[in-house]
This record gives C-alpha cells, sequence and structure tokens, in this order.
C-alpha cells in the first residue's frame, strides 16, 4: 500500500474506533471532527502500553479497548437520551395536543434573539474552515520525506517494537545498544504507529512520520477550535444581554479568525518539528487546548470532558506532557472549587457575566450543570467529574518509573557523569530558553495591559482568569529549566539540539492567551455600558462554552 493510501486508511481506523465516544465527551460542535482521531489515537497508544506491559499484539488489544470504549459511549448515549425523553413528557394540558397521553415540552431553539439565526452554527463552520486551512498550510511540508533523528531514533523505534510484539518490546526495553531511544517514554505514538502498521501491512517510516504530522495537525486543530468556541460563546452571551445583531457578528468573527491564527502561528513556531516525525507540537498542542477548554472557557461538562480526553493525548505522548498535565489536574481542582457560574474569578467574586445571570443547561455531554450558590464557593458536579481523570493521569505519572521498574534503560540525559558546573549549566539554560521565549514573554505583557483594561469585557463573556494558564506555563517552563540543569549531557550541545522544541508549549500557550483577549477587546467595543438594561435570561437548550443542539 502506498504511503497516502496507508494515511488515509490509518486516520480512517483512528476516526472510526474513537468517533462515538468523542461524540458523547464532546457533543455536536466542531472540535468533535477533531477529537475522534485523538481519540483512536489513546486507544491505539493504551494498546501499546499494554502489549509492552502484559502480553499479545497490540492488534487484539485495540480490537477489544474499542469495542468497550464504543460500548461504554452508546450506552451512555442511549440512558442520556432516555432521560431527556421523560424530562421531556408531561401530563397535558386541556385542550393540549398530546403524544400517547403526554404533552413533549418544546424543543429548545437556538435561534438568537433579533432574528440572528443559529450563531453557533454559522460560527461553528466557519471557524471549522479556518482552522482546517490553516492546518492544511501547515502540513504543506509533508510533500517531501524530511523524518528527524530522535524520529527514527524514538517514536518509530518504539513503534517497531510493539509491532513485533510483548517479547521483542519487552527486551528491547534493557538493550544496552539502544542508550538513545528513550525506552521509557509514553507509548501513544509508538503504538498509534505501530496499529497502522499492522493494519495497512505497510511498515515503512515515512508512513510514520505521515501518521504523527496528521495526528499533530488534529490537535492543532482541536486547539484552534478553541478560539472559535470562545468568540461563538462570548458572542452569544452578549447577544442574551441585549448586544445588536452586527455586535454578536463581530465577536463570532474574531474567535474565527484568532483560531484559524493561532493554528499558523502554531506552526510557524514549531517549524520542522510539526511535520518530520517529532511529537512536540502534538502533546504542546494538545495541552493548550485541554487549558483553554478547562481553564478559560465557560466551565461546563462537554468543556471538561474534552479537557480530559486533551490531557489523556498530552501525558501519553511524551515526559513533558506528563508534567504539563499533572499541573494542569491540580489547576483544574482549583479552578472548579471556587466555582461561581460563568467561570472562574480570581479574586473569588461573583461572576457579572450576561447581567450576573447563571449557566443555562447543558445541552450535552449529560445534562445540567450544577450552578453555585451566589455567595457559595464550588461545583460538586464538577469536582466529582474530575476525580476519574485524575486516576487515569496517576497511572500514566506513573508509566516512566513502571517502565525503569521492568529494567528500562534510564533517561540518557539524565544518566552519567554530568557535564560542567551546576553554574555554568544554569547560566547557559537561562540564556537559551530566554532566547526561545520572545512570544510567551510578549503574550505575557499583552495579558497585563488586558487585565487592566478588559477584564470586565472578559467576565461578561464567562472566560476564565488567565492567571491560572500562566501558572501552567511556568510550572513547565520551570520543569524543563530543572530537567537541563540535572542533566548529564553537555549543555550547549543539548540546548542547542532541542530547546527550540522545549519551549513551544510555552509560545503557543501564550499565543492562545492572546487570541482570548483579542476576543475580549471585540466584546468591550460592542457591549453596552453598565448602565444598559438588565440581561434577558439565558437561552434556553445552551452551554456557556457553545450553543448547539441536543443530542437525538
Amino acid at each position: 500500500m502506498s504511503t497516502l493510501g496507508g494515511a488515509v486508511a490509518g486516520m480512517g481506523l483512528l476516526a472510526a474506533s474513537g468517533a462515538l465516544p468523542a461524540w458523547r465527551l464532546a457533543g455536536k460542535r466542531p472540535v468533535t471532527v477533531f477529537l475522534a482521531p485523538l481519540a483512536g489515537a489513546v486507544l491505539a497508544g493504551v494498546s501499546g502500553g499494554l502489549t509492552v506491559l502484559v502480553a499479545g499484539s497490540i492488534l487484539r488489544w485495540f480490537v477489544a479497548l474499542a469495542v468497550a470504549a464504543n460500548a461504554a459511549a452508546l450506552a451512555s448515549l442511549l440512558a442520556h437520551r432516555e432521560e431527556r425523553r421523560s424530562a421531556g413528557l408531561q401530563p397535558p394540558a386541556p385542550g393540549q395536543a398530546s403524544v400517547r397521553g403526554y404533552a413533549r415540552a418544546p424543543r429548545p431553539s437556538l435561534e438568537l434573539p433579533g432574528g440572528m439565526g443559529s450563531l453557533s452554527g454559522m460560527g461553528g463552520l466557519a471557524g471549522l474552515l479556518a482552522v482546517v486551512a490553516a492546518v492544511s498550510w501547515g502540513l504543506s511540508a509533508l510533500v517531501r520525506p524530511r523524518i528527524g533523528f530522535d524520529a527514527r531514533g524514538i517514536w518509530l523505534l518504539h513503534a517497531r517494537w510493539m509491532l513485533e510484539g510483548h517479547a521483542v518490546a519487552r527486551a528491547a526495553l534493557s538493550n544496552p545498544a539502544l542508550p538513545f531511544a528513550h525506552s521509557s517514554y509514553p507509548p501513544l505514538a509508538g503504538g498509534m504507529v505501530a496499529l497502522v502498521w499492522t493494519v495497512t501491512s505497510t511498515h515503512t517510516l515515512r508512513l510514520g512520520e505521515v501518521m504523527i504530522a496528521l495526528c499533530s495537525a488534529c490537535a492543532v486543530a482541536a486547539a484552534g477550535c478553541m478560539l472559535v468556541e470562545a468568540g461563538t460563546s462570548g458572542a452569544t452571551r452578549l447577544r442574551a444581554g441585549g448586544a445588536g445583531r452586527l455586535a454578536g457578528l463581530l465577536v463570532a468573527a474574531v474567535g474565527v479568525l484568532a483560531g484559524g491564527a493561532w493554528c499558523l502561528a502554531a506552526y510557524g513556531v514549531a517549524g520542522a518539528s510539526a511535520t518530520n516525525g517529532y511529537v512536540d507540537l502534538l502533546w504542546s498542542a494538545a495541552a493548550v487546548g485541554a487549558a483553554g477548554y478547562g481553564l478559560l472557557l465557560p466551565a461546563s461538562r462537554s468543556s471538561l470532558y474534552v479537557t480530559a480526553l486533551l490531557v489523556a493525548v498530552a501525558a501519553l505522548t511524551k515526559n513533558e506532557g506528563i508534567a504539563a498535565s499533572a499541573v494542569l489536574v491540580v489547576l483544574l481542582y482549583l479552578r472548579y472549587s471556587f466555582f461561581r457560574g460563568d467561570g472562574f474569578q480570581g479574586d473569588g467574586s461573583p461572576s457579572q457575566a450576561s447581567g450576573g445571570g447563571q449557566v443555562p443547561a447543558q445541552a450535552s455531554g449529560g445534562g445540567q450543570v450544577p450552578v453555585a450558590e451566589p455567595g457559595g464557593g464550588r461545583s460538586p458536579d464538577l469536582l466529582r467529574r474530575l476525580v476519574p481523570a485524575t486516576i487515569g493521569l496517576a497511572g500514566v505519572v506513573a508509566w516512566p518509573a513502571l517502565m525503569l521498574a521492568l529494567g528500562a534503560l534510564p533517561d540518557p540525559d539524565l544518566n552519567g557523569r554530568p557535564h560542567g558546573s551546576l553554574w555554568t549549566r544554569m547560566d547557559a539554560t537561562a540564556r537559551g530558553m530566554a532566547d526561545h521565549l520572545h512570544l510567551a514573554g510578549i503574550a505575557l505583557a499583552l495579558g497585563i495591559v488586558g487585565a487592566a483594561l478588559l477584564g470586565r469585557a472578559r467576565r461578561r463573556m464567562g472566560f476564565g482568569d488567565d492567571r491560572l494558564v500562566w501558572a501552567l506555563g511556568g510550572a513547565e517552563v520551570l520543569a524543563t529549566g530543572i530537567f537541563y540543569v540535572a542533566g548529564t549531557t553537555q549543555i550547549q550541545f543539548w540546548l542547542a539540539t532541542s530547546v527550540d522544541r522545549t519551549t513551544i508549549f510555552a509560545n503557543v500557550l501564550g499565543l492562545a492567551v492572546v487570541g482570548f483577549w483579542a476576543v475580549g477587546a471585540a466584546g468591550a467595543l460592542v457591549a453596552r455600558s453598565d448602565t444598559a438594561p438588565a440581561a434577558s435570561p439565558p437561552l434556553a437548550g445552551t452551554t456557556p462554552g457553545v450553543l448547539h443542539r441536543q443530542h437525538e
């Protein structure tokens, strides 16, 4: 099979296996298109890990996991549909038309006030086209093979081990001839490529390179959809508060432009590593998307589910993704422990979005979101839903230690005799990382200005406090710096060959925050003054993050 045919078959397999779980988690929204193959990649990564840990072949594990995941998603959808059907039937009023003795409650309308039409439908479609166009441009470098050294020596080599089965994979973990292979790295990339190789019978490095690039593109597009939803969410709340028709369109359009521009910028920051078989953009984009859905967009069950899936992608891809995901889960608990309805407010004050109204009902993702009382503190419902994700992340965090316990070679960058003094390594690390963090620094400065000038508009649109996001970025930069300083590899060589990739996350995270501030600036331009009439009630059947139809 050709590389093109293998890539189409591979992405089709991943998307088909992950479509129903992704739909159940995210609902009918643009990001679901890109979450489906990422969910399939997570299943493949877990299958690869089980192949190494237990026994058997990756294809058997994948089939079993895919069947189980889809069965669980289908059962959940059917149960949720029955709950909605039961809730939508009530005894008919005198003279009211009925079905089998019951009157069905009116279907929630997606029409916005003023005859604007379905804002989520228009904005979502435009945003989908924008991110697809941007990601397609970023993938144009795939026309020529350009497989990097780490792709050959780590990710595609791991795929070869998993392809050969449990015995070969276990033996390769401790093979002293492979000290460069980072045997303890998480299994998503290797498992996904090994699965596609197995199904297509095309065991080429080129196909592995293309598959990793395509999964990275899905993660980038998912994070771009986050900014699109920020625009449609903010526009919906402003329209519900009495803003004009053109005002809503303007805010939604800014979200669409911000999503497409962020995707282009992400590929510009990643450079050649976006398409040469490296996974740095894959985990970075997934972690940025998780931060946006979990910490910045208005809180809802479906956004929390999207966050959990993207956290799984980041944590199963690389050790840096594990560190970022662990910090992100802690920050999620912090946000939802102080949940005040429309989003986390750093000062702990009640949210003022949409005239101070509470969060509307959740339309897809499992019913309504319990909202804290105006003087209360937390949302027990959303906090409870963080527990399974935390347990799953704990298992992923334990992966590197478990691999070492099974005899995997220690990380070559931390093993051996250190080169240079502690001060020399600290100085070189600080200089080397600072040279690649200009975009993050500019984004931080813009964020400070935005907080001073546009904080009211951001709160009106229900966005979370971006200080949590900056805490995530700072923690990741600090962890990376400590890793460089504590390592043993010659520091100048190490920085020269890796710092441009280890700083991708901080830069693209900062650019995503700038995108949210751009939407907030548009909202500030069109929002009514404080003396405007009271806001109209929230729209029925909408979520705070995005308007979309309920599951049938």
